[in-house]
């Protein structure tokens, strides 16, 4: 039974059961664009989740990791707040909170510009390097399995849509992996 001759209530697949209605409604537009970015967006948000519950296990968020790997990656481990928000595309008032819950657990710590008044510089502490080395092994182990399920289940290469949504839920399972 294809997408098309299957009602909309058995449609289990979020991005087959958009497509079925595309069709259905004869939208105006590029239904693969629509569905492709769909697809990406869906990943993404289950990528992160998956994310999110490793890095909990750690105390960490997303924002709290991402800066602690921003100073772990420069060169001395010192940025200005105002350059950690750029960078993570955050607003100033979340880097600082940020900062507030990592400096509370001696991740890092602040200290003043020694030129500006009006800034502030967040370093890393070797606890913090630490915590940040500790969740990237993590991850890297998590990629590892990710890849290993996938290339098991590699075959030639594919084109249809329907095998792209079959590659697509293999990445979402293979993703949700143990530690």
């Amino acid at each position: 039974m294809s997408i098309d001759d299957r009602t909309p209530d058995v449609i289990s697949d979020p991005v087959d059961w958009a497509a079925h209605f595309w069709d259905q409604q004869a939208l105006d537009g590029d239904e693969r664009r629509f569905l492709t970015l769909t697809s990406l967006l869906r990943y993404q948000r289950i990528v992160a989740d998956a994310v999110d519950v490793k890095l909990k296990a750690h105390g960490l968020n997303m924002t709290d990791y991402l800066l602690l790997m921003t100073l772990l990656l420069s060169e001395t481990g010192t940025r200005l707040i105002s350059a950690l928000a750029r960078n993570l595309l955050v607003h100033a008032t979340t880097a600082t909170l940020a900062t507030d819950r990592l400096e509370s657990r001696d991740l890092l710590e602040r200290s003043p510009h020694p030129t500006d008044r009006r800034a502030t510089c967040v370093t890393i502490t070797d606890k913090g390097r630490d915590a940040a080395r500790g969740h990237q092994r993590s991850h890297r182990r998590r990629v590892r399995h990710a890849r290993r399920h996938r290339s098991r289940r590699r075959t030639a290469p594919r084109r249809s849509d329907r095998d792209a949504t079959v590659r697509r839920r293999r990445l979402e399972r293979a993703f949700r992996c143990p530690t």
